[in-house]
């Protein structure tokens, strides 16, 4: 009887050290390989001058037709404003409009912000989800309610993974170490979006984390890559309307 009791507390201690490495393992598959080096980034990766230099190089078209101005980049429609008040709109709603003229597919969508705005109505365009930052739309309306101007810019995007690599506290230790502060608190938001960056002459797209701080309506952004962990952009006190 003693020796079968014996088996019992071997089989229990084994099954138990047994669950404690499975335990082990599952825990290092959600942990990123986060370098520590990137906490002594200092200067992001890219500044204001990248970006003006790739929008002086865009060689855009503009078609007037009617009311409407069209801008093409490399035939893509990229920003579209059309109507002025004493001109109806051609389209009765912003959602026929974005139908017509944008090249929505399911993980390109234009989805209409939740918050109140005094003169207009705000829609956004989301890739699998996500916020496109910049990628902001203006609705304006009469006062009868017929819209009559619409503006903003589409940023088409294609194959982007949206798995980050970084976690999102690596990614909210790497931000505070740059900025100084801590990424909580009233007015401050952290998520994921797309924003595109210039190389080698062209916008690409990557998947970020951004930290958005917005007191008393002027904006503050910090980009990180989600992948690598780099600081990519710094987008200080602008005072301009936010990319999201």
């Amino acid at each position: 009887m003693r020796l079968f009791r014996v088996r019992i507390i071997l089989i229990v201690v084994v099954f138990c050290g047994l669950m404690a490495c499975g335990n082990m393992d599952d825990a290092s598959l959600v942990q990123d390989d986060f370098d520590p080096a990137l906490l002594e980034q200092t200067e992001p990766e890219f500044s204001n001058y990248d970006f003006e230099e790739i929008e002086n190089n865009y060689e855009s078209v503009v078609d007037t037709v009617g009311t409407w101005k069209i801008s093409r980049v490399n035939g893509v429609i990229i920003r579209i404003r059309y109507g002025y008040p004493s001109s109806p709109a051609a389209h009765e709603t912003p959602e026929a409009f974005f139908n017509e003229c944008l090249p929505l597919t399911a993980d390109n969508q234009m989805i209409k912000d939740p918050e109140k705005y005094r003169t207009h109505t705000v829609y956004r365009l989301y890739y699998k989800g996500l916020p496109v930052e910049k990628c902001t739309w203006f609705v304006d309306y009469k006062n009868d309610g017929t819209m009559y101007n619409i503006s903003g810019w589409f940023e088409p995007i294609d194959n982007l993974d949206v798995t980050p690599n970084i976690s999102e506290a690596n990614a909210k230790k790497i931000v505070e170490n740059y900025r100084k502060v801590s990424v909580e608190g009233e007015n401050k938001r952290f998520y994921l979006a797309v924003m595109s960056f210039p190389v080698n002459g062209e916008m690409v797209p990557r998947l970020v984390y951004v930290y958005k701080y917005d007191p008393w309506e002027e904006h503050d952004y910090v980009y990180v890559d989600a992948k690598t962990g780099r600081l990519l952009y710094h987008l200080p006190y602008h005072g301009d309307y936010p990319y999201y």
